[in-house]
């Protein structure tokens, strides 16, 4: 660990009792090498200062750099006097810094929080868009429209488009947890995130089902391929969301038995 990473770790409040306790510990040394011709002195009355409660006051003047001058050091005091003054402008800096960033923290956790939420969005409505892309799919064979080859090149577009919903989906949910501002789902957007990624793997099911009776032979090594890895990416988030505590298990029962109904029922339609 460096000493970056050492200053990003304490607090600003860690930083303040740092500096009290050193303040206080450096006023008990003022007061205990106190010897001939290393001293604290009042500057107005002509006399040492000697007791602890000046000693500890005097620090306070040195730990802020205030300097009012009623109180000043002899001898080897003033080395010593040095040596906190330096270590109080590297504390004050860091407590500085550590107050700006309190203020940039928040900031961009809120924009962090934004995008996050826009990623959620614009996720539901990529899903939203491929099952009612898929319904003009199977409305347009149903009505009479069955050109081979437009059917397959449609299809081949929107398994595409659906490994890359996938893909997002993945990224959305299993964190590596190694970023600064991590944002774990929340089980509400959880739930519906994981119920449209069902949806519309239950669309595929029923479009699979509309090809296989319209005789499209739309099965390349490729789509199959790309169907299985749809079903994997799926295994994978349900593994991560069954591991997780915030789902209502009623909510993740249901879940789990249509994720296995239409992975079964997709996979049966791939023989």
């Amino acid at each position: 660990m460096n000493i970056r990473d050492l200053f990003d770790r304490i607090s600003f409040a860690q930083t303040l009792v740092i500096w009290l306790v050193l303040v206080i510990l450096f006023g008990f040394l003022y007061f205990i090498i106190v010897n001939h011709g290393s001293s604290l002195y009042y500057n107005q009355i002509d006399s040492p200062a000697n007791n602890i409660i000046d000693a500890i006051y005097f620090s306070f003047e040195a730990g802020t750099t205030s300097g009012f001058g009623d109180i000043f050091p002899l001898g080897f005091h003033r080395i010593v006097a040095i040596i906190e003054i330096i270590f109080g402008l590297i504390l004050f800096a860091i407590m500085t810094s550590k107050l700006i960033s309190i203020k940039q923290d928040a900031i961009l956790s809120e924009l962090y929080d934004i995008s996050f939420q826009d990623r959620i969005n614009k996720l539901r409505s990529s899903l939203l868009l491929f099952r009612q892309n898929v319904n003009n799919i199977i409305h347009n064979m149903q009505e009479g429209n069955r050109s081979e080859r437009r059917v397959i090149n449609n299809v081949d577009f929107y398994l595409v488009y659906l490994e890359n919903i996938f893909q997002e989906s993945s990224y959305l949910v299993v964190k590596n947890n190694k970023g600064r501002f991590i944002k774990q789902l929340d089980p509400v957007n959880t739930e519906i995130i994981f119920n449209s990624l069902l949806q519309s793997l239950e669309k595929l099911h029923e479009l699979i089902l509309v090809l296989d009776h319209y005789k499209i032979r739309w099965k390349s090594d490729s789509n199959i391929e790309m169907i299985k890895k749809y079903l994997l990416i799926n295994e994978e988030l349900f593994e991560r969301l069954n591991n997780s505590k915030d789902m209502i298990r009623h909510s993740l029962e249901d879940l789990n038995q249509r994720k296995d109904k239409v992975t079964r029922a997709i996979l049966n339609q791939l023989k």
